[in-house]
Protein backbone atom coordinates (compact mmCIF):
# COMPACT_ATOMS: atom_id res chain seq x y z
CA UNK A 1 0.00 0.00 0.00
CA UNK A 2 1.84 2.82 1.79
CA UNK A 3 6.08 2.74 2.36
CA UNK A 4 6.32 2.42 5.72
CA UNK A 5 7.17 6.03 6.80
CA UNK A 6 5.23 7.49 3.58
CA UNK A 7 1.47 8.95 4.19
CA UNK A 8 -0.93 8.64 2.22
CA UNK A 9 -1.73 11.29 -0.87
CA UNK A 10 -4.46 12.51 0.95
CA UNK A 11 -1.88 13.28 4.28
CA UNK A 12 1.04 15.00 1.10
CA UNK A 13 -1.78 17.42 -0.32
CA UNK A 14 -3.07 18.64 3.14
CA UNK A 15 0.38 19.17 4.47
CA UNK A 16 1.47 21.21 0.96
CA UNK A 17 -1.58 23.03 1.55
CA UNK A 18 -0.69 24.28 4.83
CA UNK A 19 2.26 25.35 4.19
CA UNK A 20 0.95 27.41 0.75
CA UNK A 21 -2.05 28.87 2.38
CA UNK A 22 -1.26 28.13 6.31
CA UNK A 23 -4.58 30.62 7.11
CA UNK A 24 -6.77 28.80 4.87
CA UNK A 25 -5.91 25.28 5.28
CA UNK A 26 -4.97 24.17 9.21
CA UNK A 27 -2.63 20.99 9.52
CA UNK A 28 -4.51 18.18 9.59
CA UNK A 29 -4.65 16.20 13.02
CA UNK A 30 -4.29 12.38 13.44
CA UNK A 31 -8.16 11.14 13.87
CA UNK A 32 -8.34 8.28 16.73
CA UNK A 33 -10.85 6.39 16.55
CA UNK A 34 -11.94 5.70 20.25
CA UNK A 35 -14.59 2.56 20.47
CA UNK A 36 -15.40 1.96 24.24
CA UNK A 37 -18.35 2.16 26.68
CA UNK A 38 -16.27 5.06 28.17
CA UNK A 39 -15.23 6.75 24.85
CA UNK A 40 -15.03 10.46 26.75
CA UNK A 41 -12.28 9.28 28.79
CA UNK A 42 -10.02 7.75 26.25
CA UNK A 43 -11.14 11.07 24.12
CA UNK A 44 -10.02 13.48 26.07
CA UNK A 45 -6.29 11.88 26.54
CA UNK A 46 -6.27 11.28 22.99
CA UNK A 47 -7.13 14.96 22.43
CA UNK A 48 -4.73 16.20 25.16
CA UNK A 49 -1.87 14.18 22.88
CA UNK A 50 -3.03 16.37 19.48
CA UNK A 51 -5.28 13.64 18.12
CA UNK A 52 -8.86 15.15 16.38
CA UNK A 53 -11.39 12.12 17.77
CA UNK A 54 -14.40 10.34 16.72
CA UNK A 55 -16.34 8.03 19.47
CA UNK A 56 -18.13 5.12 18.96
CA UNK A 57 -19.73 3.05 22.36
CA UNK A 58 -20.25 -0.26 20.80
CA UNK A 59 -18.12 -2.13 17.68
CA UNK A 60 -20.59 -2.21 15.12
CA UNK A 61 -21.05 1.88 15.26
CA UNK A 62 -17.20 1.82 15.62
CA UNK A 63 -16.90 0.18 12.31
CA UNK A 64 -19.94 2.20 10.53
CA UNK A 65 -17.81 5.30 11.40
CA UNK A 66 -14.31 3.94 10.26
CA UNK A 67 -15.82 3.12 6.41
CA UNK A 68 -16.96 6.84 7.04
CA UNK A 69 -13.96 8.85 8.40
CA UNK A 70 -10.90 6.52 7.31
CA UNK A 71 -8.98 7.03 10.54
CA UNK A 72 -5.56 6.73 11.23
CA UNK A 73 -5.76 4.98 14.24
CA UNK A 74 -8.41 2.79 16.30
CA UNK A 75 -8.22 2.63 20.02
CA UNK A 76 -10.64 0.15 21.74
CA UNK A 77 -11.39 -0.43 25.37
CA UNK A 78 -12.94 -3.87 25.55
CA UNK A 79 -15.37 -4.40 28.97
CA UNK A 80 -15.97 -7.56 30.43
CA UNK A 81 -18.24 -8.47 27.52
CA UNK A 82 -15.56 -8.63 25.02
CA UNK A 83 -13.93 -11.07 23.58
CA UNK A 84 -10.59 -10.15 22.65
CA UNK A 85 -9.61 -11.86 19.91
CA UNK A 86 -12.80 -11.85 18.29
CA UNK A 87 -12.82 -7.88 18.21
CA UNK A 88 -9.68 -7.89 16.81
CA UNK A 89 -10.05 -10.75 14.27
CA UNK A 90 -13.08 -8.34 13.35
CA UNK A 91 -10.90 -5.23 12.62
CA UNK A 92 -8.54 -7.09 10.62
CA UNK A 93 -11.77 -8.70 7.66
CA UNK A 94 -13.06 -5.12 7.63
CA UNK A 95 -11.65 -3.25 4.65
CA UNK A 96 -11.56 0.19 6.06
CA UNK A 97 -9.86 -1.33 9.41
CA UNK A 98 -7.36 -3.75 8.06
CA UNK A 99 -3.92 -2.36 8.39
CA UNK A 100 -4.70 0.26 10.79
CA UNK A 101 -2.28 0.57 14.05
CA UNK A 102 -4.92 -0.71 16.56
CA UNK A 103 -4.72 -0.53 20.54
CA UNK A 104 -6.71 -2.75 22.45
CA UNK A 105 -6.94 -2.31 26.32
CA UNK A 106 -8.04 -5.57 27.81
CA UNK A 107 -8.38 -7.57 30.74
CA UNK A 108 -5.96 -10.37 28.88
CA UNK A 109 -2.61 -10.05 28.46
CA UNK A 110 -0.93 -9.38 24.81
CA UNK A 111 0.52 -13.16 25.02
CA UNK A 112 -3.11 -14.37 25.64
CA UNK A 113 -4.47 -12.67 22.88
CA UNK A 114 -1.50 -13.51 20.40
CA UNK A 115 -1.92 -17.46 20.84
CA UNK A 116 -6.01 -16.91 20.17
CA UNK A 117 -5.78 -15.30 16.98
CA UNK A 118 -2.28 -16.94 15.48
CA UNK A 119 0.20 -13.55 16.72
CA UNK A 120 -0.19 -10.66 16.58
CA UNK A 121 0.74 -7.97 13.57
CA UNK A 122 3.26 -5.29 13.76
CA UNK A 123 0.31 -2.51 13.91
CA UNK A 124 -1.90 -4.49 16.83
CA UNK A 125 -0.92 -3.72 20.19
CA UNK A 126 -2.54 -5.01 23.46
CA UNK A 127 -2.14 -2.97 26.71
CA UNK A 128 -3.37 -5.02 29.78
CA UNK A 129 -5.56 -3.39 32.65
CA UNK A 130 -5.72 -5.05 35.91
CA UNK A 131 -8.89 -6.94 36.73
CA UNK A 132 -10.88 -5.20 39.18
CA UNK A 133 -13.62 -7.25 41.31
CA UNK A 134 -16.82 -5.82 40.51
CA UNK A 135 -15.88 -2.54 39.23
CA UNK A 136 -16.87 -1.96 34.99
CA UNK A 137 -15.24 0.65 33.25
CA UNK A 138 -11.32 1.96 32.72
Amino acid sequence: MFARNASPPSHRRAATFHRRWPRLFPARSLLALVVSGSAGRWAARLRADGYAVATAGDLDRGLELAQRLHPDLIFVHLGTWAVPALVLLVLRATPATAGLPTVLISERTAEEVAADVGGLRPNEQVLRRPKREGVSGP
